[in-house]
């Protein structure tokens, strides 16, 4: 069953903890959290609240690594031909769009932190986007993903959204 998700980036891994911490006050579970970073980047709220990491590697050869909800699902099965074990390439399987699987690979090479939250209720989202906002979330996109191991090709691909969001002063 497919499941919406809500990416950011934040611009340190301080950054990410307070987008973190605010998202709980906000009353969104940390099991609906996820963190995507650089191996030397690591969010302090990743080693306290977001279980499980996986290690990956972007197109470079960069190590980054996955904590939270999606770790889980990027880990690369032995069955996984070699292009599809990509960042991008996972991220694609999950139902992300190429552009948007680099526009989180482009996050990594910044040295910045992805923040994934999943929408459990329709009435979290709005929750959601305004903390984002206000906590100054950059690259802030939705998308539908599929974390089953159905083939990519057998799953159909819905057009993601991207919300442009202004902070006012």
């Amino acid at each position: 069953m497919s499941r919406l998700v809500v990416f950011a980036s934040a611009f340190s891994r301080l950054h990410a903890d307070l987008m973190i911490v605010r998202l709980k006050r906000a009353g969104i579970s940390t099991a609906h959290l996820s963190v995507i970073h650089p191996v030397h980047c690591c969010p302090n709220s990743t080693l306290c609240w977001l279980g499980g990491s996986t290690r990956l590697r972007v197109s470079s050869g960069e190590n980054i690594a996955a904590s939270g909800f999606l770790s889980e699902s990027l880990q690369t099965p032995a069955n996984v031909a070699t292009s599809d074990a990509t960042f991008t390439g996972k991220l694609e399987q999950l139902g992300l769009a190429h552009e948007q699987g680099l526009i989180l690979e482009e996050t990594m090479l910044e040295n910045r932190v992805a923040i994934a939250i999943e929408v459990m209720e329709k009435s979290e989202l709005a929750t959601i986007l305004q903390v984002l906002q206000r906590a100054g979330g950059e690259k802030i996109f939705t998308c539908r993903i599929d974390p089953s191991d159905a083939p990519r090709e057998n799953r159909v691909q819905r057009p993601a959204t991207r919300i442009a969001l202004s902070v006012a002063a």
